[in-house]
């Protein structure tokens, strides 16, 4: 069966990914806008571990059917994991598989939902803890890149600067946990 062409990536490099305190994830945008997260680093970063192609893509799936047995809200995740964007990366070589980046606060929202609810399981725990930390990082870097937009100033701030602000909040939120 012939499947769907990838889509092209543009913009994006493995050696350039998204910097959340520790956690890299490879990052592209697609030739239609589309922002892309590698697949394999957003499971390591959300705490699952690695893996590509249909196994890896069936570790979320796995994790979002159990809350859903739970009751937990899962925002159409279980449909959204199971249908990673396949695409080729900017400068060739293999296509990979990866989700749009608003997967990612989706994901988070549920994971902080099952751990509140208390359906994480202990083993889980520290997976809603990384997940609240993101979520308050992505809220944290979200208005003061509005406020940039809104004054102009996103225009004079330097290139890597949100990027740098996430990192340190995220450093700071983590450091409890740091032995």
């Amino acid at each position: 069966k012939q499947g769907k062409l990838p889509a092209i990536a543009k913009y994006g490099t493995p050696d350039r990914p998204l910097r959340i305190g520790d956690i890299e994830i490879p990052c592209y945008v697609l030739a239609d806008g589309r922002r892309v997260l590698a697949q394999r680093g957003l499971q390591a970063g959300i705490g699952l571990s690695e893996g590509g192609g249909k196994g890896g893509a069936r570790k979320l799936v796995t994790l979002m059917e159990h809350f859903a047995e739970k009751n937990i809200d899962t925002r159409g995740l279980i449909a959204r994991a199971n249908s990673p964007i396949r695409f080729i990366p900017p400068h060739g070589g293999n296509p990979a598989d990866g989700y749009e980046a608003t997967i990612l606060p989706d994901i988070c929202a549920v994971i902080i939902e099952a751990a509140t609810k208390g359906v994480l399981g202990k083993q889980r725990e520290r997976l809603g803890e990384q997940c609240a930390t993101l979520q308050h990082g992505f809220a944290t870097v979200g208005i003061i890149a509005l406020v940039d937009e809104a004054t102009g100033y996103e225009d004079y701030r330097a290139r890597d600067a949100l990027a740098l602000i996430l990192e340190k909040f995220v450093a700071k939120e983590l450091r409890p946990w740091i032995r």
